[in-house]
């Protein structure tokens, strides 16, 4: 038996069904690197307010420390917890909690990123 030759669509039915995976991967690949950055900076922002709080342990001033450390961040989504101490030789825990929203599972998955920082005071506020 000889094969057909008339195979023009064969090549637009392969790529039919080949590009729309293609792009998942790509656009998922891109989605979970955003994920990572956001965490990444997330974690960065609850580290920076941790050595803030360990020299000066006012709240307002360990919020800024950490609203500056997540410029990138949405704000409004970006929620700040500060555990203070308050006898010698004490941790200042501050947690930092995202809710990311994804751009490519946005209706599925949307995960909220957390980090969490204990440092010592080196000197308590009386």
């Amino acid at each position: 038996m000889t094969p057909p030759k008339d195979r023009r669509g064969q090549s637009l039915v392969e790529f039919a069904l080949i590009v729309p995976v293609f792009v998942l991967i790509v656009v998922g690949l891109f989605d979970g690197a955003l994920a990572v950055f956001n965490y990444s900076t997330v974690a960065n922002a609850a580290r920076e307010g941790a050595r803030q709080a360990i020299v000066d342990q006012d709240p307002a001033v360990v919020r800024a420390a950490v609203q500056d450390a997540a410029l990138s961040l949405t704000p409004s989504r970006l929620t700040v917890t500060l555990t203070p101490c308050s006898t010698i030789s004490c941790e200042y825990v501050v947690r930092v909690d995202y809710s990311y929203q994804s751009f490519f599972l946005g209706a599925i998955f949307n995960p909220t990123l957390t980090s969490t920082v204990a440092m010592p005071v080196e000197f308590p506020n009386p």
